[in-house]
């Protein structure tokens, strides 16, 4: 989940089973990783935005 952004960069919270099952442990600064986003929460935040 994210739980922080800025221009060029943002932070997570990751789940304990979530980093005990991923190589997400041994990522290093820099690395690059695949992120997904959830398309449900944007097509809400949509909605959510157009009714105000």
């Amino acid at each position: 989940t994210v739980a922080e952004a800025r221009p060029g960069e943002f932070c997570v919270n990751v789940i304990p089973h979530t980093w005990e099952n991923t190589t997400l442990g041994r990522l290093r600064e820099g690395e690059r990783v695949n992120v997904e986003f959830d398309l449900l929460v944007k097509a809400v935040q949509r909605v959510g935005t157009m009714l105000r």
